[in-house]
């Protein structure tokens, strides 16, 4: 790439999707540090296994899953100062919403919801 001569690039996280539709770092509570990333997988052109993935620092490494986004298409990923996490979802053209997600309370309860 023009500008990075010399520059080290590694990839931080195996892959997780066929697409990766945005990243962010989270900068408080108890996953203070980890990056989160939107993803999706094409099937027989239909998508499944959409869903936001979380890793952990300082080596990072494989993603394990942080939110199920079935049905859902995610092309954009943030994150606001109250933990909360928006991703945008294509086909709907909606953004959606989850509350406190980084809390560690409702990690475990989405986590289980989205597993079973």
């Amino acid at each position: 790439m023009p500008g990075l001569s010399g520059q080290r690039v590694r990839n931080v996280v195996p892959a997780f999707s066929d697409f990766g539709e945005g990243t962010a770092f989270l900068t408080a509570g108890p996953f203070n540090g980890d990056v989160i990333a939107a993803g999706s997988t094409i099937v027989g052109g239909s998508t499944v296994g959409a869903k936001i993935v979380r890793s952990s620092p300082p080596n990072f490494g494989p993603a394990g899953l942080f939110v199920d986004l079935t049905g859902h298409v995610p092309v954009g990923l943030a994150v606001d100062g109250k933990w909360d996490v928006f991703v945008s979802s294509v086909f709907e053209g909606t953004v959606l919403q989850y509350d406190g997600l980084v809390s560690e309370e409702l990690f475990i309860a989405v986590q289980d919801v989205a597993v079973a």
